[in-house]
């Protein structure tokens, strides 16, 4: 670590009491990590029962967006059919919060067999239930690659 990013490390103050920043962050990473296939990442712990998904695909620019709401069942079984090695890489996040609510909205690339698939934006809703930030809501865009550098993706799946 230079002396410079240090020095700035240091000038930025610690979140206020009660901001969970970090754990909320983290139920997002365990749940790119579930969908990476990381050894011992489970979605269904960090995904609520009741939640579901919204996907709005954007990759074919010549066609009108697909809008497809779902239940988490069929989130966990549309996700569990890729049988090739997958990774998603989520980029600099956008976090609010208050109390025991809160909304994540992060760009995030996802790789198969080590080509980039697609780009987008993730859409969390998080709600602390005891000690854990779980995902009630995810919504996300699916865009075609050329769109990634416009959104921050990121650029590689290490």
């Amino acid at each position: 670590m230079t002396i410079i990013t240090l020095a700035a490390a240091l000038l930025i103050p610690p979140p206020p009491g009660g901001d969970d920043r970090t754990a909320i962050l983290h139920s997002v990473h365990r749940f790119a990590d579930a969908v990476s296939g990381v050894a011992g990442a489970n979605m269904e712990a960090v995904v609520d029962p009741q939640a579901n998904a919204t996907i709005v695909d954007l990759r074919d620019p010549t066609t009108p967006a697909k809008l497809v709401v779902i239940d988490r069942a069929a989130f966990l079984e549309r996700l569990s059919k890729t049988k090739e090695p997958v990774q998603e890489r989520v980029g600099i996040p956008t976090i609010l919060q208050r109390g025991a609510l809160a909304q994540v909205w992060v760009p995030y690339s996802l790789w198969i067999e080590e080509k980039r698939s697609h780009c987008g934006i993730d859409n969390f809703t998080l709600a602390r239930r005891g000690d854990e930030w779980v995902i009630t809501a995810i919504s996300y865009t699916m865009e075609p690659v050329a769109n990634c550098a416009d959104l921050a993706a990121p650029e590689s799946p290490q």
